[in-house]
């Protein structure tokens, strides 16, 4: 069996969620004996994709015999691998191409319930498969210490420093509110939160006047290489997650597998894998995820920690393999009770 795993963002670019996912798509295959190839002329037997960008690609290869599988849903804060346009102050609605090619892949991998309501919601109909994220845990196991340092260089922390990470859409204005409230509570702490590349030059300077409105702990930076924001994640006091529309499932599992606390702010009926008080802890004001920081720096919850990194253990590259080198060969030779709703 030979699969095409494809994403290919421009250069100018960094992947963030879609190379990530990329990474751990091609390791899976590796940990399940699966011969991964980059290219159609491969002649694979299996494309995946996992951007609404390639419907070209997808749509030849239906042409050249060659079975389409998508995963759709697990990237929303990487803009090159969204299947939503996300417009200030509106409901993200679901991009016509990521429709059109939910419609047109032989299998669609969302990864929970509440992914795929919303893409049959927003009028998508597909072969839909509920198949969690995964997490390549051994690249925060192995990590060297110099790995572990990249972003403290990067971002000129010091070894003393706290910080918390986050992530955000740029046009989420009201999520951008809430950091700026929780850091202004917190000054002793720096708060980095990523943000995704703006459509235009006009975006830019909107980011610049975030920035200059912001506290001086509250720092708005561009999304970052892989290596860098796990680096990032390794050193960071908690990855702080406010409540969206996405799951963000990748960032999560990845934070349970740096055993770093997680923070989540405001409603995570979109994300199934956080549980308040069990893996992370939940808030509903600034001032509740303002004082979970302070009982973070006086002693993290061990018990908190091994149940959030015992998660990322159960959906590690190995066993996601299985899972997959499973659909892959269903694909291929489907049956009956094989096809899904």
């Amino acid at each position: 069996m030979k699969v095409l795993v494809h994403f290919e963002p421009p250069k100018s670019d960094f992947g963030f969620e879609g190379t990530r996912l990329r990474k751990t798509l091609k390791g899976a295959c590796e940990a399940a004996d699966i011969t991964w190839v980059d290219t159609l002329l491969a002649r694979p037997d299996i494309a995946h994709f996992l951007s609404a960008e390639d419907l070209p690609l997808l749509e030849k290869a239906k042409k050249e015999g060659v079975k389409t599988i998508l995963s759709a849903g697990y990237t929303e804060t990487d803009p090159k691998a969204s299947f939503y346009t996300y417009r200030r102050g509106r409901k993200p609605v679901l991009k016509a191409k990521a429709k059109k090619m939910i419609g047109k892949a032989d299998l669609v991998l969302v990864p929970d319930e509440n992914t795929k309501k919303r893409f049959l919601e927003n009028g998508a109909v597909g072969n839909f498969l509920i198949t969690p994220a995964a997490v390549h845990l051994a690249r925060f196991e192995a990590a060297s210490p110099i790995e572990k340092n990249i972003f403290r260089h990067y971002a000129r922390v010091k070894n003393e420093d706290r910080y918390v990470l986050s992530t955000v859409h740029f046009d989420d204005k009201g999520m951008i509110d809430i950091y700026k409230k929780i850091a202004a509570l917190r000054p002793e702490y720096k708060f980095f939160v990523l943000i995704g590349k703006p459509r235009s030059f006009l975006g830019w300077m909107a980011v610049r006047r975030y920035q200059r409105k912001a506290t001086k702990n509250l720092i708005f930076s561009p999304l970052i290489e892989d290596d860098v924001f796990r680096s990032a994640l390794m050193n960071a006091s908690c990855f702080l997650k406010i409540g969206s529309y996405y799951s963000g499932d990748i960032q999560i599992l990845e934070a349970f597998a740096a055993k770093t606390p997680v923070i989540a702010y405001g409603e995570q009926e979109n994300s199934p894998l956080l549980q308040d008080g069990v893996n992370c802890d939940f808030a509903t004001t600034p001032k509740e995820a303002a004082d979970s920081l302070i009982e973070i720096w006086k002693e993290p919850d061990k018990d908190m920690l091994a149940e959030a990194y015992r998660i990322a253990k159960a959906n590690s590259l190995p066993n996601f393999g299985k899972r997959l080198k499973q659909i892959y060969e269903d694909l291929l030779n489907p049956k009956e009770e094989n096809q899904h709703a």
